[in-house]
């Protein structure tokens, strides 16, 4: 009777000790509601880390540009007037030449030279931001890519690595490689070449100046171009060498975020440019 009294006593304890379903229900339903307050949390910060590393790419290669032009008789990357590359030098439109870092390739695609003669050989020219990779000024060529797309986007890094960073791709057909940056926007906007590089020198830079920045142009109403829809605004790397973000009034960023404005390089130099420049804090 004692034994008896006593087993059935463990097995009370063992029972109580237990979690009823309507008890363990509540347990997940609590952590699934913690989980859904802390996704959105987590996923900031997240975006904040990938904001701090396109801030230090940017400076990085504003820093490279300068010393680049310290050893080319002052003079910026350029695009075109090349025999590879025929096109006006520096005459440049704001979603297509603005952006190309390797013009051309091999058709077998494979990795992309760092020595420009050896890219030269293989029907590809170096221009823009992949003149610094030529001149061995951003290492492996990541910094031209900014690291808040994500891999479905075509503007991402991963792009580029079929055969390993830095490899030749593929973009609408044409062997190459574009860089996720608007690198040197702004130009003349007068005539004989209004769209003519205004800032081809260092000795060009009269004031503090746009010279780097996010990727922007007509395509922003897709989300997979936009690196920092979330925070509504883009990371600027400025002539003197700071980096600031600007976040343009509401109207503004909206008409950018809806797609098709800025039409093209004059537009944004006309409309765009000065309010970024201005917003940027």
């Amino acid at each position: 009777m004692i034994g008896s009294a006593k087993l059935t006593g463990e097995c009370r304890r063992s029972a109580r000790a237990g979690f009823t379903l309507i008890e363990l229900l509540v347990v997940v339903a609590i952590i699934a509601i913690l989980a859904s307050l802390l996704l959105p949390a987590l996923n900031t910060a997240k975006d904040r880390a990938k904001r701090v590393h396109c801030v230090n790419n940017l400076k990085q290669m504003q820093l490279a540009c300068v010393l680049y032009a310290t050893d080319r008789r002052d003079e910026f990357p350029s695009w075109g007037g090349t025999g590879l590359n025929p096109r006006a030098k520096n005459v440049i439109d704001l979603s297509n030449y603005i952006r190309w870092a390797v013009l051309g390739g091999p058709t077998t695609l494979g990795k992309v030279p760092q020595d420009p003669a050896a890219v030269n050989a293989q029907g590809g020219s170096l221009e823009n931001l992949g003149l610094l990779y030529g001149a061995k000024l951003i290492g492996d060529g990541r910094l031209i890519f900014d690291p808040s797309y994500p891999h479905t986007s075509p503007l991402g890094w991963d792009q580029y690595d079929s055969q390993g960073f830095l490899s030749y791709g593929l973009i609408n057909n044409n062997v190459g490689v574009r860089s996720s940056y608007t690198y040197n926007p702004i130009v003349r906007l007068t005539a004989p070449s209004p769209t003519l590089r205004a800032l081809q020198k260092t000795s060009d830079v009269k004031r503090d100046r746009l010279f780097i920045m996010d990727y922007i142009d007509s395509q922003m109403g897709n989300p997979d171009y936009f690196a920092h829809r979330r925070f509504k605004g883009w990371q600027v790397a400025f002539t003197d060498g700071s980096v600031r973000f600007s976040k343009p009034p509401v109207d503004v960023f909206n008409r950018i975020a809806q797609g098709g404005y800025p039409a093209d390089i004059s537009q944004f130099n006309s409309e765009v440019l000065p309010v970024l420049e201005q917003y940027a804090r």
